[in-house]
């Protein structure tokens, strides 16, 4: 006999959230007992949810995202347009080596 108490090893499982003796057929007979099996068809299933509930929302962020630069594009050339009717064509001169505005020579 020893001279000291030894507590035998535990194992947890994550799925049951329970603490079983940290041997073979301990975790064998855990792992094939209905619960636990009931526990793990959640987990997967709930994995499965969660990761097409994460590709639809991808997908959903680039379409938004397409729309977005797709306007931004649109107000972009737009803006570019109104630039140029507002100031004018800009025309390089090859005498003086300048450019000139019309508008503003």
């Amino acid at each position: 006999m020893t001279e000291y108490w030894k507590s035998n090893a535990m194992h947890w499982c994550e799925l049951c959230r329970v603490w079983m003796n940290d041997t073979k057929a301990a975790k064998l007979n855990h792992e094939r007992g209905a619960k636990h099996q009931e526990n793990l068809a959640k987990k997967l299933r709930d994995m499965s949810r969660r990761a097409d509930a994460e590709k639809s929302e991808k997908a959903r962020a680039a379409a938004t995202m397409d729309s977005i630069e797709q306007a931004a594009r649109k107000q972009y050339e737009a803006d570019q347009q109104a630039a140029q009717e507002q100031a004018g064509k800009w025309v390089w001169n090859e005498g003086s080596g300048y450019y000139y505005n019309a508008k503003h020579k």
